[in-house]
């Protein structure tokens, strides 16, 4: 019985050493340039000589600037709200990827309100800069027959951006005028089980015969 637990206590260590993570990304940290813009990255495929691919998994990030000026052009006071907002996605080189980017609605959404505002007659106030971030994950389950091959490779991933302001309330006598800039970037991640190294292979051997011999001398002393 103690031999059992020993081969199952192996058998548990070399699994949980040789799960893995591989984390490629691009663009981060986030560097940002006046909207609306894009960047293409180079994203790794998994190299499949290092293991069985179990999972994979696309973050995209967002981060965007936010500026705005607001005034009252009436003669009398006025109270509103006024959003800023930027949304980010992506496409890819990958056929596949691209397909289900767009079939998730996969986007990150940056935005900035200010709140109930009150503005005297003809006055202009200042809100910002302030920096919003926002991320998303996208599970890639459905397409890891496409995410790995022998020796690896890579693929091209391009965000792009679209942005916009906007007032609630006021009765049309506020003026807005504002400033954003924003970027994005992204990661993948591949879970890994590992391919046992000879080490591995050895070590295992080593507990079964051990198993194997504790049974034969367990039936000896019956007979």
């Amino acid at each position: 019985m103690k031999t059992i637990s020993c081969v199952l206590a192996v058998l548990g260590c070399i699994g949980s050493a040789h799960a893995q993570t591989f984390t490629y990304s691009f663009g981060l940290p986030v560097v940002q340039n006046p909207l609306e813009n894009s960047i293409t990255g180079e994203l790794s495929l998994f190299d499949t000589n290092l293991g069985v691919l179990t999972s994979a998994a696309l973050t995209l990030y967002g981060g965007t600037t936010h500026l705005l000026s607001l005034t009252n052009t009436s003669a009398s006071d006025v109270t509103f709200t006024a959003t800023s907002r930027a949304q980010y996605s992506a496409t890819s080189s990958l056929p596949q990827l691209s397909n289900l980017l767009e079939g998730s609605s996969a986007r990150v959404v940056t935005s900035y309100s200010t709140g109930s505002v009150a503005l005297q007659a003809f006055e202009t106030r200042l809100f910002g800069p302030l920096v919003t971030e926002a991320n998303t994950e996208v599970d890639l389950g459905s397409i890891l027959a496409f995410l790995g091959r022998p020796g690896g490779g890579s693929f091209f991933l391009n965000c792009s951006s679209q942005s916009d302001a906007f007032v609630q309330g006021g009765g049309g006598d506020v003026s807005l005028s504002s400033i954003r800039t924003g970027g994005c970037g992204a990661s993948i991640s591949y879970n890994v089980a590992a391919i046992p190294e000879p080490e591995t292979a050895l070590l295992l051997a080593t507990g079964l015969a051990a198993l194997l011999l504790s049974r034969r001398r367990t039936t000896s002393r019956l007979s």
